[in-house]
């Protein structure tokens, strides 16, 4: 048999078809088909075991099941509410005037709908295809709501969640005459919490740090910054006994913490102050060192008249042109304590210690 349709079916555990891939006909007897799909599960996908099922025609080929969970955040928000319910709005313990509100704390997460509120960001660095357009929370509603499609102009941000229960049973009892009414509300929240926004953020500030593409990104403010000192360390090297290396590790640290933290300003329209501080003094620290081993170079070379002096002079001066880290990169605990057990002096300082 030839000629049938391929077709895949996938559906949630009430039955709900969640996506249905049409692959068309096969094209020979001994053919063999090769399938790969991406489902994307949606937010009003029942949770429980739902079933993936591929049919040659009307012929179920292969099956299989799968879970989809319970958002976390969907089941610990009923869980409170309900006891918020059984706590508040029980026993005609929640009273208006001649009136009192019962409703029952059997809310299941699949209840709860989860919305968001987006906008657009106002920063002084613009980063490249984002508005500067400003909003504000008192400017937010639950009604703002993100298109269906977004601007590649315009970058929507998750400004908040909001939490709503469509349809909420509650029975209305009139305290004086005992009767009451049952009926249903539509119940919402907006939940006015930043994390939504500092997650997009953060990942935003992740994705940009390997971002090559824009002129300002961290990889070219790097490499930008250290052509410049080769540009300026250079002729000072030459002419002016500058220091004998011109790249070093706390130089390129140096480099790479200044544009981070550019990167951080552009994305986050703040920096951390400690960060800026350290960063500031590390930087100062360097060109310090540059300068000060700089000035002991010619100080060595004038003071000596002789070849060896001289050659003693240089070697002397690279040991202090180079970096702590370089000159103690062979130093562990490894090798500090073996140079102590050479000589017996960790032993010593024991006995005597104990003595």
């Amino acid at each position: 048999m030839k000629n049938r349709d391929i077709l895949l079916i996938v559906t949630d555990s009430s039955g709900r078809e969640i996506k249905s891939v049409n692959y068309g006909q096969a094209t020979g007897f001994f053919q063999k088909v090769s399938l790969e799909e991406a489902v994307k599960i949606p937010d009003s996908a029942a949770s429980g075991y739902a079933s993936i099922e591929l049919y040659y025609g009307d012929e179920l080929k292969a099956s299989d099941w799968f879970v989809i969970e319970v958002s976390p955040i969907k089941d610990i928000t009923a869980d409170a509410f309900n006891t918020l319910l059984s706590t508040n709005y029980q026993g005609n313990s929640h009273t208006f005037r001649e009136y009192a509100i019962n409703v029952e704390p059997d809310i299941e997460p699949e209840q709860i709908k989860i919305r968001k509120v987006t906008g657009t960001l106002q920063r002084e660095i613009s980063p490249a295809g984002i508005s500067s357009t400003d909003i504000s929370p008192a400017d937010i509603s639950p009604a703002d709501i993100s298109p269906a499609g977004v601007s590649s102009t315009d970058k929507n941000y998750t400004i908040y969640y909001v939490f709503e229960i469509p349809s909420l049973n509650y029975t209305l009892v009139n305290l004086e005459s005992g009767e009451s009414f049952n009926s249903s509300m539509k119940l919402s929240t907006l939940i006015t919490s930043r994390e939504p926004l500092l997650e997009e953020l953060v990942r935003e500030y992740e994705t940009e740090l390997g971002n090559t593409s824009r002129l300002d990104s961290t990889s070219n403010l790097v490499l930008g910054a250290t052509n410049l000192r080769t540009f300026i360390y250079g002729p000072w090297q030459h002419y002016a006994n500058g220091p004998l290396n011109i790249l070093t590790n706390p130089a390129l640290s140096s480099s790479i913490n200044g544009a981070t933290l550019y990167t951080q300003k552009r994305i986050f329209d703040s920096v951390d102050p400690l960060t800026l501080t350290y960063t500031s003094y590390y930087n100062g620290k360097v060109l310090y060192k540059d300068i000060f081993n700089s000035r002991s170079e010619k100080t060595g070379l004038s003071s000596n008249s002789s070849l060896n002096s001289t050659v003693l002079s240089n070697s002397t001066n690279l040991n202090t042109s180079v970096s702590a880290y370089e000159v103690n990169r062979g130093v562990n605990l490894t090798t500090t304590y073996d140079s102590l057990a050479q000589n017996k002096s960790f032993s010593l300082d024991i006995e005597k210690k104990y003595r």
